[in-house]
């Protein structure tokens, strides 16, 4: 009998990638992660640095720089890489360069043979995770983007921040795309159990 071993490969390695990383570390959430990055070593310094921790933790994932080739019995790729805005530029302005990076990442992967899911997370990541998913040919279950979730985590920790409270206090959420355009249902927001707007 074997066991299969559980396997997340993050495609960028910046602060949200080992960001990332280190979370499933200290979760336990996985056996296996793979750091993939055009930048080698920046890669190999991050997979130092999180394989360094793990020796004072209660854990055993294995972390390794890798390739897109070395995806085929990955469960989950995390796509944190693109095009960072410049000075005056809204995540839209980063569209198309982030497409291309995305496309250069995905199109490989695939040919490795992953049939898992990709969790997205690079910007404007409401249309990037659309294009994963036409590219990808997976089902559109098996890609998902991150849209709003850290804007509300976001509108949470402001309002416990305002009225002096735990914000796991708050119930809230901000909606809609990952941009300009979200917005929050105010009469949905409670504190504590109580109406925010009463």
């Amino acid at each position: 009998m074997s066991l299969k071993k559980s396997k997340v490969a993050i495609v960028g390695t910046g602060l949200v990638g080992s960001s990332t990383a280190f979370s499933l570390i200290t979760q336990g959430v996985c056996d296996e992660i793979l750091m993939i990055d055009i930048n080698k070593e920046k890669a190999l310094g991050e997979v130092m640095d999180l394989n360094h921790c793990i020796e004072y933790l209660n854990r055993n994932t294995k972390v390794v720089v890798g390739s897109y080739d070395q995806c085929s019995d990955v469960d989950i790729v995390v796509i944190t890489a693109g095009a960072p805005p410049k000075p005056g530029q809204s995540r839209l302005d980063t569209l198309e360069l982030s497409a291309k990076i995305v496309e250069s990442i995905v199109n490989p992967i695939m040919k490795s043979g992953f049939n898992g899911y990709f969790v997205v997370i690079s910007n404007p990541v409401d249309i990037i995770a659309y294009h994963v998913y036409k590219i990808s040919g997976l089902p559109k279950s098996h890609v998902i983007g991150t849209g709003t979730a850290i804007d509300s985590a976001r509108l949470k920790n402001f309002i416990g921040d305002l009225l002096n409270v735990d914000p796991r206090s708050v119930q809230g959420y901000s909606m809609g795309e990952h941009g300009d355009s979200q917005m929050v249902p105010w009469s949905h927001v409670t504190v504590g159990g109580k109406s925010f707007l009463k």
